[in-house]
């Protein structure tokens, strides 16, 4: 599969979600950045004044991708589709089966990783697609809404 944006993208399964055929842009990555979800809580001690501290952990942690574009054009390649719906329909269906739908293996996870700029680490975690909703079609063209859940909350180094 041929990366349209090879110094920045995200892949669900070994499938980048940055290719001819669809599109998660450089800018919807960003919710990334965000801190993972964190469970935990302080106890009141009755009869003394404050809480008593507790560690605190990483949780479940989703990402939602509003803006995920898949193209009817051409496929993942920028080879062309003679028939630009047929092309949507099977990019999607793709997709779909590949990165949408839950796996029936293992704990149901797929590997996810976050390819970064420059001289930054890429990022490993894994994943459960818990979203993939349509939200606008047309004979060429679909917007996707993308939600993934990484149920460590965590992401460590790619080796």
């Amino acid at each position: 599969m041929t990366v349209t944006s090879p110094t920045h993208y995200l892949a669900i399964n070994s499938i980048p979600l940055a290719t001819y055929g669809w599109e998660l842009s450089v800018g919807e990555t960003w919710p990334l950045l965000d801190m993972p979800q964190i469970r935990g809580s302080n106890r009141l001690i009755p009869g003394a004044a404050g809480m008593k501290p507790y560690l605190r952990r990483a949780d479940e942690t989703r990402y939602v991708f509003p803006n995920f574009w898949v193209y009817g054009s051409v496929d993942e390649d920028n080879t062309p589709y003679s028939d630009p719906f047929e092309g949507l329909l099977t990019n999607i269906e793709y997709l779909r089966e590949n990165v949408a739908l839950p796996k029936s293996t293992g704990d149901g996870t797929y590997a996810v990783v976050w390819t970064r700029p420059g001289a930054l680490d890429n990022l490993q975690s894994t994943c459960h697609v818990t979203a993939f909703e349509q939200k606008l079609i047309t004979a060429s063209t679909a917007l996707f809404t993308l939600e993934i859940s990484v149920p460590s909350g965590t992401w460590t180094v790619v080796p």
